[in-house]
């Protein structure tokens, strides 16, 4: 048998289409209970009635705390977690001030790490276990983010740099030829992924790479990779 965890705190979830019923689809409770087993809710309700029906659980008693899922944050760079809310004139400034020089620094994996897990945990402090971000062009920068996400059980997705205009060549898309850096980045991040996640429970499916270039311009060929 598993280990159950009973945690307790105000809860609120919907039975059916809450666009299509309305507030009646609501079920709230102000100490209510979600039990936890193998990482899966298999049961919800009153606290009260739960602790009788599951004595055996270790209970996490979250107070007046509001239980909610881990928060999804669809698009993020955690390259640039060490400038956000830096000052600039023009978009332009603000690259070349502060985005081209911090992404440069990633081409050492300490300061990769470093970073990865800076933006995580911060992430996690404020609710937030899933994670869209885009790397930078340097390998050790898909590893790092990768890394420090198993070792705290995160699911993260990691989108493709590809841009070639306007940025210093130390963090730009080569073009000639337009693909290989590209390519050898996420053939070192994916190869450990698909070696080394099917025995971590921690993070019990794949780590993702996504497609999706920057929105500076870049080639057709550079998509296309």
């Amino acid at each position: 048998m598993t280990k159950q965890t009973l945690m307790i705190g105000q809860t609120l979830w919907f039975e059916g289409d809450a666009m299509q019923i309305g507030a009646e689809a609501a079920r709230y409770h102000r100490r209510g209970a979600l039990l936890i087993d193998g990482g899966k809710v298999v049961a919800r309700g009153d606290a009260e009635t739960l602790q009788k029906s599951y004595p055996q659980a270790d209970v996490r008693d979250c107070g007046n705390g509001l239980i909610l899922p881990g928060f999804v944050d669809a698009h993020m760079h955690y390259p640039q977690t060490r400038m956000i809310a830096s000052w600039g004139k023009r978009l332009i400034d603000w690259l070349s001030t502060y985005t081209f020089p911090e992404e440069m620094t990633l081409a050492d994996p300490a300061e990769a790490r470093a970073r990865a897990d800076l933006t995580l945990d911060l992430a996690l402090a404020h609710g937030t276990t899933t994670q869209v971000s885009y790397c930078t062009i340097h390998p050790c920068s898909v590893d790092a983010f990768f890394e420090s996400a198993e070792t705290r059980g995160m699911r993260v997705l990691q989108a493709k740099p590809a841009w070639i205009a306007m940025p210093p060549m130390a963090c730009a898309t080569p073009r000639k030829p337009p693909t290989t850096k590209a390519k050898n980045c996420w053939r070192s991040g994916m190869e450990k992924v698909g070696r080394n996640t099917s025995s971590r429970r921690a993070f019990p499916r794949p780590r993702h790479r996504n497609n999706w270039p920057r929105w500076v311009p870049c080639g057709q060929s550079i998509r296309n990779a």
